[in-house]
């Protein structure tokens, strides 16, 4: 009589021998390891947001495909063949073999995909803090903002390069878990050249950017067309290890998206990196209207007032700040950089008017800009000790800042404290020696001698 059999066990042992466990295993492998693949390239190739959920139904609806195909058929040296019962193979069985089974090529295949699922799991199971290693030592995490590159082929949306750069600083800046280096920072490592292309900076040069910045985060990106519409494509990068740990994509109908494109964005970026939201006095609001514009037209005047007033181009940033007012007179950044453009070029009255328009708006003003403000103020109005006092909280949130520290420099020098307004200016020839680049006011340097 024969042995009756565990149909549960026989079938176990058919799935072995037609080593669809092998398969299956390689089978989730390698599909993970595509998963992962996709969604780190979809953004920054550009591809529609419906790839990645194609890929996994593609690859979830190919799973009992394969499964079927790996019962039916084996891979053997002479190709391909049908997998024969195992009544018909159990009459010409050779004897078991004991001892150790030979090592087979789907066994190395197997350990490789489990190496190359284990590289990409463990720091999603252990690495808890995203950002261990690139938090100040106040505990922030720094961050710089690199220009976005326009790769739209529009030469009109040129300006935005640094604009959209300059929005997202002023709105990061606005953390308090962030430690945000500022437009002139990142562009005087970048060599003050009017004309880079970020698409091609290379990775060596990210790496040593971030390590005069001293910061690990960078912030990437560009700007694309697509018919009408606007994409902006942004990246987190660790600037040490050069690793993009995160993508994001938003799209606009027109130019006037700008400033929601870059509020949309700064915001993703902040609830990604975990900080805190902006104090109830600094509501998002009273900022967008006040300490920038809704305008978009003014904006570009900024923007091009700022690139003449960094290169000493005194003239034409008045001109340039001056129509970003006209446009828009609630646009008090412009109306404090026409003050210190005035200022630098000997027009006092005009820079005094400049400050009085913008002080009266302080009220609606962020953290940083209203400080730099009341330090304005303090320079027409009050005494040096008092810019001090600003300075030093403007300091305090970037001590990387160059205009700060001669600015305190200058206030010791109207004090005829000449030994700390040459500390003060030391530290700015320090700052800038870092970044490769040398102080771009010549006056600081006539003023240090003078010291001397």
């Amino acid at each position: 009589m024969p042995k009756k059999t565990n149909p549960i066990a026989s079938f176990w042992q058919e799935l072995r021998r037609r080593k669809v466990l092998s398969v299956l295993a390689m089978y989730a492998g390698a599909a993970f390891i595509i998963i992962e693949l996709t969604n780190n390239v979809v953004d920054p190739l550009g591809f529609p947001d419906w790839v990645p959920t194609l890929v996994i139904l593609l690859l979830i609806v190919g799973f009992p495909v394969t499964a079927v195909l790996a019962w039916l058929f084996d891979i053997t040296p002479q190709g391909v063949i049908k997998t024969e019962p195992l009544d018909i193979t159990d009459e010409n069985k050779e004897p078991l073999v004991t001892g150790r089974r030979k090592l087979r090529p789907s066994d190395i295949v197997i350990a490789v995909l489990l190496v190359a699922v284990g590289i990409l799991v463990y720091p999603k199971i252990f690495n808890q803090d995203t950002f261990e290693g690139e938090r100040d030592l106040d505990g922030k995490i720094s961050v710089a903002v690199l220009p976005f590159g326009n790769l739209s082929g529009d030469s009109l949306l040129n300006v935005w390069q640094g604009g959209f750069q300059n929005l997202l600083i002023t709105n990061l800046s606005n953390s308090e878990e962030l430690s945000v280096r500022n437009y002139q920072a990142v562009n005087e490592v970048l060599n003050n050249k009017k004309d880079i292309n970020i698409a091609s900076l290379s990775s060596s040069f990210t790496s040593d950017l971030g390590q005069k910045l001293e910061t690990r985060t960078l912030i990437l990106g560009n700007i694309l067309r697509a018919g009408k519409k606007i994409r902006v494509n942004a990246q987190l990068m660790d600037a040490e290890t050069e690793e993009i740990y995160k993508t994001y994509q938003i799209n606009g109908d027109s130019e006037d998206d700008f400033f929601m494109l870059a509020d949309s964005l700064s915001g993703m970026m902040k609830n990604y990196m975990e900080i805190k939201k902006i104090s109830d006095q600094n509501t998002s609001l009273g900022i967008r209207g006040n300490s920038l514009t809704q305008s978009s037209e003014a904006f570009k005047h900024y923007i091009r007032g700022w690139d003449a007033f960094k290169f000493m181009e005194l003239e034409e940033a008045i001109g340039w700040f001056s129509k970003a007012v006209e446009v828009d007179s609630n646009f008090v950044n412009a109306h404090v950089f026409l003050s210190f453009a005035n200022l630098m070029y000997g027009r006092d009255s005009q820079a005094k008017q400049s400050v009085q328009v913008a002080y009266e708006k302080r009220e609606y003003l962020p953290l940083k800009e209203k400080l730099t403000l009341d330090q304005l103020h303090a320079y027409f109005y009050e005494t040096p000790q008092e810019e001090i006092k600003y300075l030093k909280q403007l300091i305090a949130l970037d001590d990387m800042d160059p205009l700060y520290w001669h600015q305190v420099g200058f206030a010791h020098y109207k004090m005829l404290e000449y030994e700390e307004a040459i500390k003060n200016w030391e530290q700015v020839l320090k700052i800038t020696e870092q970044w490769g680049t040398h102080y771009s006011n010549p006056y600081m340097y006539f003023l240090m001698g003078d010291a001397y």
